[in-house]
């Protein structure tokens, strides 16, 4: 028998009436939205012209009829608009695996009289045609309404009998309806109650990038904290690790000069800040907050509504350059290799966003962590702080040592540019502890494992000729070997960064004329004779100067450089997307055998400590992970409120051995 709501709403479409009559209040799991101009994200990823994939025509046919400024879609009366999209298709089974609700019914907002079809998409196996899969559509249900701006709502009475795939709607103008037809939004809403009561804490950590930060925080209060629900459930938090935001400039958002420790100090004391001001939740996120508030509304859905105390929702990146294109939707860490999930993606095709979706809602083997960018989880289950890597590794190990149940969804994520064109000598060092110190942790590996992949580390840019990658990958791995003493006397990295800026720098991704005639390097496949030919010389560095070539290389910067690519090359430009910004690297025998020789003397001394040095580690790594850790590096209180114009902790000394001689 149908509930008496549902009874209700089968005879009746207007929701405040409904909502007026009957008492029962709804609660929005999703809302259907419609794109902002500031993020430049392609319409088709709210909103397309044909079934399923993009097409760059139906996409500008869209946005003559869209209005940025109002956030209004004028529906076209020959025209057929899908909802099938990154941020407006409603992911099935994460829901159904992860929450539970059992109704749930759809509200539209706008103007004019359409055409109304819910439907329902999945992947399933078609052996007629010999296929793997193949996308299945289904009709759900119909219906022509009269559009208002209070909005209609209709039941989906098939959402108890579907289980995975994606809910989506679809909308067509009424030729009988005279005016033009305008569409405003909707939500997908239920009548459950939330099944916890959620108070989520968003942390932001800045540091000297105002330029972002400040909008950033502009949007938030107007979006969050001074929206009628969601106003009520979250509260924004900046850890001004620069300590230079003015009161006029933070305009009413909640500010906590801080000293700099990086993101992992930032965070670190953003959670206890949570959890000292009753936050239930907390929601780490980057400092430009560059996303649709729509994917933090969803996360505090997500949460509200969870059969798991331990759930923690993790966003995806995109690119920014590219927002369409999909960087990561959940990373994997395992024997030192970090992979990211469905790379490359394209979220405006149908059949990419349901691959997507599948086998990475969630992982029990432990392997599965969520970025800092965008990472919520629940305070009463974070037995682990932030370890203070400063950055590079802290989201990474909080995710993995932290008994999470991870969960991704199409429509939650941030934009950014690509960590690649990021790398400097300086992320090479924190790179290659951050690496080891996980494998430390989580794994049992041989000391021998070890010595390979620094090998390979120092290899990889030797033989591409970044020797000051190179120093830094050994600077940290001998750094590595003093233990635990070190990283809690060097938490600020003010005398690592002064040495690297010494030792080390020169290759970094600055604006740089381009060569006059260079020759762009793509990756290719080698012969066997050249990479035997390669091997044997090192690279080239035993042969003569009359075998370099003297024409520079074009290579686009990436995290390792390109072997094959910089064999017997006398120069390298190393470049990002345009051109107009790079490095010059060159081929310098005297420089490269200074850091192999070196490289050596670390493995030997590797090898003599590294066994004891990964025991003491094992032992007493949480110690700089727990919470009482850096309350004592804060001068907090472990009960109690904090003020907002708190001062920053002091920075401890350095260490002693910051100092010693590295060669």
């Amino acid at each position: 028998m149908a509930r008496p709501a549902r009874a209700y709403l089968q005879q009746h479409s207007g929701y405040w009436r409904f909502k007026r009559q009957s008492g029962i209040i709804m609660t929005v799991i999703q809302n259907i939205i419609l794109p902002e101009q500031a993020l430049q994200t392609p319409l088709n990823m709210y909103f397309r012209l044909n079934k399923q994939d993009f097409d760059d025509k139906d996409a500008g046919e869209g946005g003559s009829c869209y209005d940025y400024r109002r956030k209004i879609l004028t529906l076209a009366a020959d025209k057929k608009y899908y909802f099938n999209t990154y941020y407006n298709g409603l992911s099935v089974n994460v829901w159904k695996e992860n929450c539970h609700i059992d109704t749930l019914m759809l509200k539209l907002r706008g103007q004019g009289r359409v055409q109304v079809e819910i439907a329902h998409i999945k992947r399933e196996f078609d052996a007629r045609r010999s296929a793997k899969t193949v996308l299945a559509y289904r009709l759900l249900a119909q219906k022509s309404l009269n559009l208002t701006a209070e909005g209609c709502l209709l039941p989906i009475e098939d959402w108890p009998h579907i289980e995975d795939g994606m809910l989506y709607i679809t909308l067509r103008a009424r030729k009988d309806g005279g005016k033009a037809v305008e569409f405003y939004g909707g939500s997908f809403e239920t009548e459950d109650k939330p099944l916890h009561n959620v108070k989520l804490g968003l942390v932001i950590t800045h540091f000297n990038r105002k330029a972002y930060v400040l909008p950033a925080m502009q949007r938030l209060k107007r979006d969050i904290l001074q929206h009628p629900y969601y106003g009520r459930y979250i509260g924004v938090t900046i850890i001004d690790n620069s300590s230079n935001i003015t009161a006029e400039e933070a305009d009413g958002v909640a500010v906590l000069p801080n000293a700099n420790y990086g993101g992992a100090g930032g965070f670190a004391r953003g959670l206890l800040h949570c959890k000292d001001s009753g936050f239930s939740h907390c929601l780490f996120m980057d400092d430009d907050a560059s996303c649709e508030t729509e994917s933090i509304y969803r996360t505090l859905a997500l949460l509200q509504y969870t059969r798991f105390d331990n759930l923690a929702v993790a966003g995806a990146m995109l690119r920014e350059c590219e927002p369409y294109c999909l960087w990561c939707k959940g990373e994997f860490y395992k024997n030192f290799i970090i992979t990211s999930s469905k790379r490359g993606m394209d979220m405006r095709k149908t059949g990419d966003l349901m691959w997507a979706e599948e086998e990475i809602s969630h992982k029990s083997d432990k392997t599965l962590y969520g970025g800092f960018w965008h990472f919520a989880f629940p305070i009463a289950k974070t037995d682990y702080y932030p370890f203070p890597f400063f950055v590079r590794g802290d989201d990474m190990l909080f995710g993995l040592v932290n008994n999470f149940r991870i969960v991704t969804m199409n429509g939650i994520g941030n934009f950014a540019d690509d960590f690649s064109s990021k790398e400097s000598p300086f992320i090479c060092y924190l790179a290659l502890r951050c690496l080891f110190m996980q494998e430390i942790i989580t794994a049992n590996s041989s000391v021998y494992s070890y010595l390979r992949k620094y090998k390979r580390f120092i290899r990889g840019q030797l033989y591409s000729y970044n020797y000051a990658h190179a120093r830094a990958y050994s600077l940290s791995a001998h750094n590595l070997l003093k233990g635990l003493p070190f990283w809690q006397a060097n938490m600020d990295m003010t005398k690592i960064r002064a040495r690297l800026a010494k030792e080390a720098g020169g290759e970094t991704i600055r604006k740089q004329d381009k060569p006059a005639k260079g020759r762009r390097r793509f990756p290719r496949d080698e012969n066997l004779i050249r990479k035997i030919w390669r091997k044997f010389t090192w690279q080239g560095f035993l042969l003569p100067g009359c075998f370099i070539r003297k024409q520079t290389a074009l290579i686009a910067k990436n995290f390792s450089g390109d072997p094959a690519a910089s064999f017997r090359r006398r120069s390298i430009f190393y470049y990002e997307e345009d051109l107009s910004h790079g490095y010059y690297a060159r081929h310098d025998k005297k420089r490269f055998f200074t850091e192999w020789w070196l490289s050596w003397k670390i493995r030997l001394q590797m090898a003599r400590q590294l066994k004891g040095v990964i025991a003491d580690y094992k032992n007493n790594w949480h110690k700089l992970a727990s919470e009482a850790f850096w309350r004592q590096t804060y001068n907090l209180p472990h009960a109690g409120a904090e003020s907002p114009a708190a001062s920053p902790a002091a920075a401890p000394a350095a260490h002693p051995a910051g100092g010693d001689k590295l060669s």
